[in-house]
């Protein structure tokens, strides 16, 4: 008896055992299941990777995303930890969750996925077997003799020489311009897409320039000077280096050794007064344009939002993208696309007040005019690009009676950054810019907070929980931008939190009116984790649609003048109030 008792005891356990282990396999079966389903069979692929060039790692492509096995991901400098049916990818500072495949007793992790979130261009090859990955350049500017690089992912520098017009060139293999691409050049070069990996700086010989001599192996972000070339050798200071990864800077061989290439004519053009991005001009080795889009159809269209569905015949060579050209006017654009010819028939929406398809050169575009500005979602799925229009709580639709907290950046002991003299601080010159704002707020009917009417040190969090607390409708922080050296960079940027539609539009907003009114360049709406990984704490613990506007560079000459002036602080105070009224559909314009 205890023996028979015995053996179904240990069969019980084996049992209960046995379903442990059945049922921590169920969210990989599901993903065995999902990678199976609805796509078309895993295929073999290969990467072709920035500077790197094609990579060994084996890739896999499964419908339009790449995928690389997770035990190799370490090929890629990167670290991954699997947790249930998810995996968090580290790549450097950045950490990235994903939803992984399974095949052929293999985790997969989606490359494209990762890649997007930490900024990096991807596309498939017109072979559709070679996944390409590039670094978007987010900033070159070359002014008062420096230059200032910014981009997406690691690129690899190089200097050399030049036969024809231009004289010096830097280039910059494993990156990519693109239309978001900020250039400021001053007219001393000339930025250009020389193939489809590698972006190069032309200086003209009319001013003969030569590199400091130092670069880094690797850059993303990077500063250094560079001297006439008939000049005085200047004082040899360390060129300022901010590299993601890069290994330390090493010296470069002076000029006289630089490598000499034949470059291409420049077709008269005045350097630094036009660039050329990659997303603008057919690629040299693309073949026939494809794929089809069409037909559209708006799927859902609902009181809060709306979806629609572009369908394609194929795969996108490259990632749609989409601009907002005036508050109720969205552009989204397809690249080496055409539209097919009957693509809008039976178009009908509530939201849309006009819908028009258009092929430019080898982008097909579809324009839409919304009855009112919407935040947009752009997602690229197997059956075509999705597309969610967020329908903001606006109200009455009027700024009058809304409830407006007014921000004036840093304060107290935090005088933020500071003029080359040290004479003027941020906090008061934002303060300033913020006092104002707030008058021309409340003679609109507004209900305007201050975080401080004073020289008052508040918490970053606090200033968020005062507009929690007030229960206010917008969120505005105002603040003076500086970099690392004086006169490198000019104008006005707004930032909005992560990938927020809804900030976005009210970035967009108010940045297209004041970049009408400042007299200082516009650098556009950016998300604030093209700065920090989790954003603006400002923004972050905002509960309501909040911004964070960079008015212009408090170390730049002609920045500081103007922003110094009451007819800036002025125009830009009555900028903010005429873009909240863009975002609310309010017609009213401003006196």
């Amino acid at each position: 008896m205890g023996l028979r008792f015995f053996n179904i005891r240990v069969r019980m356990v084996l049992t209960l055992r046995t379903m442990r282990r059945l049922l921590c396999l169920i969210p990989w079966m599901g993903l065995l299941v999902s990678a199976v389903q609805g796509q078309s069979p895993p295929s073999e692929a290969r990467i072709h990777y920035t500077h790197r060039g094609e990579l060994t790692t084996p890739a896999f492509r499964i419908g339009e995303e790449c995928y690389v096995a997770l035990a190799r991901i370490n090929e890629l400098n990167w670290s991954a930890v699997v947790a249930g049916s998810r995996v968090t990818v580290t790549a450097g500072p950045h950490k990235v969750t994903v939803a992984p495949k399974f095949h052929q007793g293999q985790t997969l992790i989606p490359l494209g996925a990762v890649l997007k979130e930490l900024g990096g261009g991807t596309g498939w090859a017109q072979d559709a077997r070679t996944f390409e990955v590039w670094s978007e350049v987010i900033e070159i500017g070359v002014v008062d003799g420096s230059i200032r690089i910014k981009t997406s992912l690691d690129v690899r520098p190089s200097w050399l020489r030049l036969e024809g017009p231009a004289g010096l060139a830097l280039d910059l293999s494993g990156a990519r311009l693109t239309s978001r691409s900020k250039i400021g050049t001053s007219g001393s070069a000339l930025v250009r897409q020389a193939t489809p990996q590698t972006v190069r700086i032309l200086f003209d010989k009319s001013s003969p320039a030569e590199p400091r001599k130092a670069l880094p192996d690797l850059l993303r972000e990077w500063e250094v000077p560079i001297v006439p070339a008939k000049g005085p050798e200047p004082a040899r200071t360390p060129p300022e280096t901010r590299s993601t990864g890069a290994k330390e800077p090493i010296q470069a061989p002076p000029p006289a050794s630089l490598a000499t290439a034949p470059e291409p004519s420049l077709g008269g053009s005045p350097a630094g007064v036009e660039w050329e991005p990659w997303d603008k001009q057919p690629p040299k080795w693309s073949g026939p344009l494809s794929p089809q889009a069409g037909p559209v159809r708006m799927t859902s269209d609902g009181p809060q939002s709306g979806s629609m569905l572009l369908k394609l015949s194929g795969p996108l060579p490259d990632a749609a993208r989409f601009t907002r050209p005036e508050p109720s006017v969205l552009e989204i654009v397809l690249p080496r696309t055409r539209w097919s010819a009957d693509a809008l028939a039976g178009f009908r929406s509530a939201s849309i007040k006009g819908a028009v398809i258009e092929n430019r050169g080898n982008e097909a575009v579809l324009r839409l005019t919304l009855v009112r500005p919407m935040g947009l979602q752009l997602a690229h799925e197997p059956d075509g690009i999705h597309l969610t229009l967020i329908k903001p709580n606006v109200g009455d639709g009027k700024l009058a009676g809304k409830v407006v907290v007014v921000d004036a950046g840093h304060g107290g002991h935090d005088t933020g950054a500071r003029s080359p003299d040290k004479k003027l601080n941020e906090k008061d010159l934002a303060l300033a810019i913020a006092s104002v704002t707030a008058k021309r707020l409340s003679e609109q009917g507004a209900t305007v907070v201050l975080t401080r009417k004073g020289d008052q040190f508040i918490a970053l969090k606090e200033r968020s929980e005062i507009a929690n607390r007030n229960g206010a409708h917008f969120f505005l922080s105002v603040h003076i931008n500086s970099n690392q050296v004086a006169n490198s960079s000019t104008g006005g940027i707004t930032f909005y939190h992560q990938q927020d539609p809804v900030g976005m539009l009210l970035a967009d907003c108010i940045q297209g009116e004041i970049a009408k009114v400042s007299g200082l360049p516009n650098l556009g709406t950016w998300s604030d984790r093209r700065i920090y990984e989790t954003g603006f704490a400002v923004l972050r613990y905002a509960k309501m649609p909040a911004v964070l506007i960079e008015m212009g560079f408090i170390n730049n000459a002609k920045d500081r003048a103007r922003m110094s002036t009451a007819d800036f602080k002025e125009k830009v105070a009555g900028a903010i109030v005429q873009g909240l009224r863009a975002y609310l559909g309010d017609g009213k314009q401003e006196d």
